[in-house]
């Protein structure tokens, strides 16, 4: 793979990264459940693609690892009990750019270290940019705007020992039900290659991804 930066489709985003996603880098896309992680993971890997470079998706379903071409993204759908180093070692022969993976669900502080390990280890080795879901903790709820920082991620530790990149998500209509339901908040919390920042984008209504309600994010 490439040592070149890759470029997510948002300039602002691009630019705050100085480029974009990088191999040999982890990223963490981090929310509360619903607020719009997976819908900007899909849309950033549809840019990607667009881009001329190759972006897979990896999601938690029933079966074994089963590989579709939605839009030209590779997915790859693994059954929670397959082991995962199983399912690691199964996506090192892909050869893509970015990898995401938008279901994956610690349930330990000792799981999330082995998983946050594993997943850096493996964009270092196979030299590709890793994006990975985290959940934001229940108790970001209790803030007045429930607005998250990077210490609201669960097993916190064992992200800010592998990642290098964290984005936070947050829109204001997750719990304000009068605020605008398009605008969405990617605020880049940490950053080892390029800086700190926030972008706002919006979810293009009129188009949707897969055709099961994930609306595509634009700037």
């Amino acid at each position: 793979m490439s040592n070149k930066t890759i470029l997510t489709g948002f300039s602002e985003l691009d630019i705050i990264m100085l480029g974009g996603l990088k191999p040999g880098e982890l990223t963490v896309v981090a929310g509360r459940p619903g607020i719009g992680k997976t819908a900007f993971c899909w849309s950033m890997a549809r840019n990607i693609k667009q881009s001329g470079k190759k972006a897979c998706i990896v999601a938690t379903q029933d079966g074994c690892l089963i590989k579709g071409n939605p839009f030209g993204i590779d997915t790859y759908n693994y059954h929670t009990l397959l082991p995962f180093d199983e399912m690691v070692k199964s996506l090192k022969n892909e050869k893509c750019d970015v990898l995401f993976f938008t279901a994956l669900h610690p349930a330990s502080s000792k799981e999330a270290e082995d998983i946050y390990g594993k997943l850096k280890a493996l964009a270092a080795e196979e030299c590709i940019a890793v994006v990975v879901e985290a959940v934001v903790g229940k108790s970001v709820e209790n803030l007045k705007p429930p607005r998250p920082n990077a210490g609201h991620i669960k097993y916190f530790k064992a992200v800010e020992k592998h990642v290098d990149t964290i984005m936070l998500i947050y829109r204001d209509s997750y719990c304000d039900a009068t605020a605008d339901d398009a605008k969405f908040e990617v605020v880049v919390a940490k950053s080892r290659a390029g800086k700190c920042g926030t972008v706002m984008l919006k979810y293009g209504v009129e188009e949707i991804l897969m055709n099961v309600g994930i609306p595509q994010i634009k700037e």
